[in-house]
């Protein structure tokens, strides 16, 4: 095996895709003898994200594969096309030994471009619910890494696939900062709801816990990550809240260094279920209320939910049948009964797979035995 090993990486659309390949980056740039590169979007937010890691950035177009009707889609081909003639030109280029995507569909044409060229590609899905992109690219990887069990997936593929996890934030691992509660100004006394949504926020999860701020703050703190759109908002709110209740309520529009400390040390985490979400909870064993993206692509979130409330290891709510009462209502019950959260947070943990960076790793360091 030659020691200069050649790795292209690509992935995009969110960070949910991005973030597991940066960990799996920094692992593979430990050794010095390893060339990682990366081939993404113009103008996407993988680009800021890899620039901290000093990797070479490539940028192509993708083509969106949009399931609606919208006008865009009449460009997409050309896109497409347009992206997969970059990535011939690029991967000739680099002449790398594998191609490693983690899904979104800027990885359509590189894929493409690496079977063309007859470079081994490797491909991971997080959901459980297969991703179009890596529906497309499936037949064609040399080895398909899953976050579920491999059974939940099509027969068809099941020889090359392997269950892996997903590569997670190391610091998720760490020994939690003890003192995470007292630097926000809270206290280890009361029960902590923690409370987030995507980047931008998740808009009816907010709008239900808007409505019964004033009765969770009563008798639990909340640290709630009310996402870019929502921040000034909410802000108001809190100056709008009885001074005794103020200081028991934390808002932020995003976390980033201090979110797997604040995970660690709340008591009840209420949030989507996208996978690298779940990932998390269920790392650090936490007990869960999930309330899916219903516009989630293949509505794969909720599917990946049901999984989790099949194994006992969070509670499921809908958000077609959401509201604020039965949000309360769950919140007030869980937090009341020690054991079943002991429960959910323990069945999350058996969810976990460990690992799953340095696995993937040792797949691509042994790719040769790959057909």
């Amino acid at each position: 095996m030659k020691k200069d090993l050649k790795i292209v990486l690509t992935g995009g659309g969110t960070a949910g895709h991005i973030m597991p390949i940066l960990y799996l980056a920094k692992l593979l740039k430990k050794n010095k003898n390893n060339k990682i590169y990366f081939i993404g979007e113009k103008q996407e937010l993988a680009k800021e994200l890899i620039s901290k890691f000093e990797i070479p950035y490539y940028s192509i177009y993708a083509g969106k594969m949009r399931r609606y009707l919208s006008f865009a889609n009449l460009l997409s081909p050309f896109q497409f096309a347009t992206g997969f003639f970059q990535s011939l030109f690029i991967l000739r280029k680099i002449k790398p030994d594998l191609v490693f995507a983690k899904g979104g569909y800027v990885t359509v044409p590189a894929g493409l471009a690496a079977k063309f060229l007859k470079i081994k590609l490797m491909i991971h899905e997080s959901d459980v619910k297969m991703g179009l992109s890596n529906k497309i690219l499936a037949k064609f990887a040399v080895k398909i890494f899953t976050n579920f069990s491999v059974s939940y997936y099509p027969e068809k593929y099941h020889q090359k696939m392997t269950r892996v996890g997903i590569p997670i934030n190391p610091d998720f691992l760490n020994t939690p900062d003890q003192n995470i509660l007292e630097s926000l100004g809270l206290t280890k006394k009361m029960p902590t709801v923690l409370i987030f949504g995507g980047s931008l926020g998740a808009q009816n999860i907010n709008f239900a816990v808007s409505k019964i701020l004033a009765k969770l703050l009563q008798n639990y703190q909340v640290i709630h990550i009310t996402g870019k759109l929502n921040y000034e908002k909410f802000l108001q709110r809190q100056k709008r809240l009885p001074k005794d209740m103020q200081k028991n309520y934390k808002i932020f529009d995003f976390l980033h260094s201090q979110m797997p400390q604040v995970l660690a040390s709340c008591d009840l985490v209420i949030c989507r279920s996208g996978a690298n979400s779940l990932n998390e909870i269920s790392a650090l064993a936490k007990p869960a209320i999930l309330i899916p993206l219903p516009s989630a692509a293949s509505n794969h979130q909720l599917y990946n939910a049901k999984i989790f409330q099949r194994e006992k290891a969070a509670i499921l709510i809908e958000e077609s049948k959401l509201n604020s009462q039965k949000l309360f209502k769950t919140i007030r019950d869980l937090l009341k009964r020690e054991f079943l959260l002991k429960t959910l947070g323990e069945n999350a943990n058996k969810m976990y797979f460990p690992n799953s960076t340095e696995k993937i790793a040792e797949e691509i360091k042994n790719r040769e035995q790959h057909l």
